[in-house]
This record gives structure tokens, sequence and C-alpha cells, in this order.
């Protein structure tokens, strides 16, 4: 049995191919293309039934409900990846910093006791000369002596 009329005009129209489907369509419009469809697709006189007036309301709300539940997974999603993208920049900071090359950074204290320390370093070293001048005295003084005994 053939039928005849819109639905089944709609029935033997080819598909469209999936890209221009893709294309002709936004995100998640699918729903709201088939609502739209099954409305057309209702004959003027059927629009006062009122058993097929309350089944398009229950699929318009049941519609409505599943599209804010998807939304709000989404906005969950969305909130969840700046989170960790903002984690994971964190990290990326604290890598980079810890990377960079540090010159020798010293505070007041640090600068005072090193100038102290070079001041005394500096007394030792004289110290240790003025005693390297002396044992070298003392040994070319012996050796002229086996010099002289020669």
């Amino acid at each position: 049995a053939e039928q005849s009329g819109p639905r089944s005009e709609l029935l033997r129209a080819e598909p469209l191919p999936a890209m221009a489907r893709r294309a002709t369509m936004p995100a998640g419009a699918a729903p709201a293309v088939f609502l739209l469809a099954v409305a057309s697709l209702v004959p003027a006189g059927v629009g006062s039934d009122p058993a097929l007036a309350a089944k398009l309301e229950v699929m318009q709300a049941t519609f409505e409900r599943l599209k804010k539940e998807r939304k709000q997974e989404l906005d969950k999603v969305i909130a969840k990846n700046y989170e960790q993208e903002a984690i994971l920049q964190e990290k990326v900071d604290e890598l980079q910093q810890s990377r960079k090359r540090r010159l020798h950074v010293a505070n007041d204290a640090t600068i005072s006791a090193n100038t102290a320390s070079i001041t005394d370093n500096a007394n030792h070293i004289a110290d240790l000369q003025s005693a390297a001048d002396h044992i070298w005295l003392l040994l070319c003084g012996a050796l002229v002596m086996f010099m002289q005994a020669g």
C-alpha cells in the first residue's frame, strides 16, 4: 500500500549527503528540526486533536529539558577545562622561573660579611707574604754558607 501526501513525498526524497547536513545544520539543531518536520507533517485537521497536541507538548518539554541538561553539562566541562588550564599555566610559570639563570643574590648582611672576610683574607695574605720572605732569606743565607765552604 503506497501512501500519498506530504509524508510519502518526504519518505521518497533522497537524504542529503552527510557533509551537506553538517554544513547546513548547527550543532544540537537535529531535535529542533525533527520537531519542525513532525509539526509540518501533521495535517491541518489533526491539529485540533487534543491527544496529539498533548504528545507534541510533552515532546517539546522533553526537548527543552534535555537541551538545558546538555547546556549545564557543557558549562561544567568548560569550567573544568578553565580550571585545569589555569593549573597548568601556574606549573609552566613555576618551571620557567626555576629554569632562569640566577646570579648570586646577596642581601646587605651577606655583603657586609663578605667585605669583612675579604679584609681578613687580605690581612692573612700580607702575613703569609712576610713569612715567605723570611723563609726565603734564611734559605738563601744557608746556600751562601755552603757555597763559601765549597
